[in-house]
């Protein structure tokens, strides 16, 4: 895995939007906006909070492709190149 383990977390800090991932000891992991340092902004912060979920929407989705399951295939094609793509496979 290249990527820092998750969880991340969503922070305003120093009037920052910041990811973090905690349990890695990471701070300042990336910072989320349309300049470095913004105010708070709707936008941002749903950017933020999406990004932040990025390790644990991966594994969710890893987990469901390992099922056995009856999805439609374009669902599952889409998911596959969603992952293969966040891994670096793409």
């Amino acid at each position: 895995m290249n990527h820092t383990p998750g969880p991340w977390e969503y922070n305003f800090r120093e009037e920052c939007h910041l990811i973090d991932a905690l349990t890695s000891g990471v701070y300042g992991l990336a910072m989320v906006g349309e300049e470095w340092c913004v105010e708070e902004d709707p936008k941002t912060l749903a950017n933020a909070r999406l990004i932040a979920q990025a390790p644990a929407l991966l594994e969710a989705l890893e987990e469901i492709l390992s099922w056995d399951t009856l999805a439609p295939v374009e669902a599952v094609k889409n998911a596959q190149a969603v992952v293969q793509a966040a891994r670096g496979e793409a």
